[in-house]
């Protein structure tokens, strides 16, 4: 059994991890739409023909190592490592870099509807300034929080790396409200003209505040850093 062979029988192997791994999203995807009631029948009518490709690339493994069952779980293994190795190494292509905005901030006990805060604010929110000054609120200091709040931005990269102050209150000036700190993103490629940015903010279990940056079109992560972190006068 020659290398290529074995190469062949390992590259088979990963499509078909990749494909099972797709078809059990679809699945999945069908199932939910259900109400999460399939019938035995259903079930059965649903895995015979998603299962079907993933059989022929096992059989496909089994002859390129010359039907050895041995040599087929050894490729299958194989593939199977390369999946894996090639999802963390997306993870660590895709991974955020929070940075701490504030350890505790106040918060109020009341769980939040869900809805993104407008300006006038009966509750106090986290947001940052917009170019003519006015306060972006951008997520309610409620605790339980609604999980994330985020505003798409776009950056002239001509005038330098972008720079963000956020503030949290409920002043529709942004000055008039607590000042947290400036945070310059970098991180991005110097090639670009222009930046467009998903900037967000997240409350932990901790009840600290985060705020993370994505670059929107490749969704990877930005790094930020606090460049001016006086309070205001």
């Amino acid at each position: 059994m020659n290398a290529i062979r074995i190469i062949a029988g390992i590259a088979i192997s990963t499509v078909g991890f990749f494909y099972l791994v797709y078809a059990s999203l679809m699945l999945g995807w069908g199932w939910s739409d259900s109400g999460g009631h399939w019938s035995v029948a259903q079930w059965t009518l649903a895995l015979i023909p998603w299962s079907v490709p993933f059989l022929v690339s096992l059989w496909l493994v089994y002859r390129c190592v010359d039907s050895n069952l041995k040599q087929t779980a050894l490729a299958e293994m194989s593939g199977l490592i390369v999946v894996v190795l090639l999802w963390k190494a997306y993870e660590f292509h895709m991974r955020d870099f929070p940075m701490l905005v504030e350890q505790q901030p106040p918060l109020v006990e009341m769980r939040d509807s869900g809805y993104r805060p407008r300006l006038p604010l009966t509750s106090p929110a986290v947001g940052i300034e917009a170019p003519d000054g006015k306060f972006t609120p951008m997520l309610f200091l409620n605790w339980p929080p609604p999980g994330w709040g985020f505003q798409d931005l776009t950056f002239d990269l001509k005038a330098g790396a972008p720079a963000i102050k956020v503030f949290r209150g409920t002043n529709e000036i942004a000055a008039s409200n607590h000042f947290l700190g400036r945070f310059q993103i970098v991180g991005y490629p110097k090639n670009k003209q222009s930046l467009d940015v998903m900037f967000l903010f997240e409350l932990s279990e901790k009840k600290q505040l985060f705020v993370i940056a994505r670059e929107q079109n490749n969704r990877t992560g930005l790094k930020l850093r606090l460049v001016d972190a006086m309070p205001n006068p």
